[in-house]
């Protein structure tokens, strides 16, 4: 995807992709036990942060590293993590991770 797709996607990827309260609870059920003081978490492909941002705030001792090959995705998670309740548990880097 060029660089122009992914700008007009960042853009509405948040509105058209609303995860369900039913999702979130299954979800946290799901990592609660695989995420503990002092442990690190991958997210590849992070997007807006919208999984990555509720799981740093949801596990404060644990370090998150959310990459993504879109810098407008990128930057929606920095204004997130700048607001008063973002979290500080979070590095980010600009990555192309595609295996060819």
């Amino acid at each position: 995807m060029d660089a122009a797709s992914l700008r007009r996607l960042s853009q509405s990827y948040n509105q058209k992709r609303a995860l369900s309260e039913e999702f979130w609870i299954a979800f946290f059920n799901d990592v609660e036990g695989s995420l503990g003081v002092g442990n690190r978490c991958l997210d590849l492909g992070c997007g807006s942060g919208r999984i990555l941002l509720p799981l740093a705030e949801r596990f404060p001792d644990v370090r998150f590293l959310g990459i993504d090959v879109s810098v407008d995705m990128l930057s929606q998670v920095r204004v997130a993590m700048a607001s008063a309740a973002g979290p500080g548990n979070i590095d980010l880097a600009q990555v192309d991770a595609n295996v060819s």
